[in-house]
């Protein structure tokens, strides 16, 4: 059955005490009117975080103002109230305050997002102007000091070529370099050539630095293509899983293991997961170990793409686990 839609003016409180033509008019109204199941009241009188409802079984009268006549404040309205209606509103609270959560998750992420920018970008500044100046200053020097040889009626031969075998030297440093902060900021060949292959030049160069340690590398044939957000995200994970191995985990053996994975419980986006294991068998954490920048930073990169980041540290070593949604964007 529809109920009509009314709207009235609630008018000065003293109205239930006065003999008015208002209150007349309300009395009769009430009267005509079918008896509903439940009247549900919005106000704007109460502050809370986010919109909530009250879920009380039975409310109790509530005198929001002050200044009128005492009588006033005497009256009480025995509300029965509706426990299934409470119930639903028990449910609409707790979804508004799951939002709320949520929202304000995002915002954090945004925020930790834009500060490791910054973060980077300062490192970037810092590594360009403590790495590069040195290189430029002495290729100046270099090159001043052909200059000056050049000018004279016989230069020296051997003063040629010291100072020639020193500039290239130099620009021989600085295109490692470079090739360094271009790897920080997106993976050589990664677009060129894959996933696959990205991750075996990676890993050949690892076992090059430190033969003495060995990487197995498992990746599952139906893993299938992940997509390019998936692709740069499975490498920076292994990428920094290797680093914080190499640094501080003085292992002798990794296991890098890449497969497809169900979703986690609860995920409702239909995309599918690879699950990237890094484990070692070195010293593993201590008691008080925190994160730095780099474990940080993908644990934050993983949330925001709706993956997870999973560190467990013992006594045979430390196991990194990272889910990584597929097909993303």
């Amino acid at each position: 059955m529809s109920m009509p839609t009314i709207f009235v003016s609630h008018g000065s409180p003293t109205l239930i005490l006065e003999d008015v033509p208002a209150r007349a008019f309300l009395a009769s109204l009430g009267r005509q009117l079918p008896r509903p199941k439940a009247i549900v009241a919005v106000s704007a009188h109460w502050d809370t975080d986010v919109p909530a409802v009250s879920t009380a079984h039975k409310p109790a009268t509530i005198h929001d103002f002050y200044g009128f006549p005492e009588a006033l404040y005497r009256l009480r309205y025995e509300a029965p109230g509706a426990p299934e209606l409470a119930a639903l509103c028990t449910r609409l609270n707790h979804l508004a305050m799951t939002l709320g959560e949520a929202v304000e998750e995002k915002r954090r992420l945004a925020a930790r997002a834009v500060s490791l920018q910054d973060i980077e970008r300062k490192e970037i500044a810092r590594e360009l102007h403590d790495e590069f100046g040195p290189y430029l200053f002495a290729l100046r020097a270099h090159v001043g000091a052909v200059m000056r040889l050049a000018e004279s009626p016989a230069p020296a031969a051997d003063a040629l070529r010291k100072h020639g075998n020193a500039i290239l030297e130099q620009v021989n440093e600085l295109q490692q370099l470079t090739r360094r902060i271009l790897e920080k900021l997106r993976p050589v060949g990664l677009a060129e050539l894959g996933l696959r292959e990205a991750l075996g030049a990676l890993l050949r160069l690892w076992n090059e630095s430190h033969p003495e340690v060995s990487i197995e590398t498992v990746i599952s044939p139906s893993l299938g293509e992940t997509g390019e957000t998936a692709d740069l995200t499975i490498y920076r994970v292994v990428q920094e899983a290797l680093t914080n191995v190499f640094r501080h985990a003085e292992a002798t053996e990794i296991n890098v293991s890449i497969a497809p994975a169900k979703p986690p419980s609860g995920s409702q986006d239909g995309c599918g997961y690879a699950l990237v294991r890094v484990c070692d068998n070195g010293r593993g954490f201590r008691p008080d170990h925190k994160f730095g920048l780099g474990l940080s930073g993908m644990r934050e990169r993983l949330l925001a793409l709706g993956g997870a980041l999973n560190v467990a540290s013992g006594e045979h070593g430390v196991t990194l686990e990272a889910m990584v949604p597929m097909g993303a964007p």
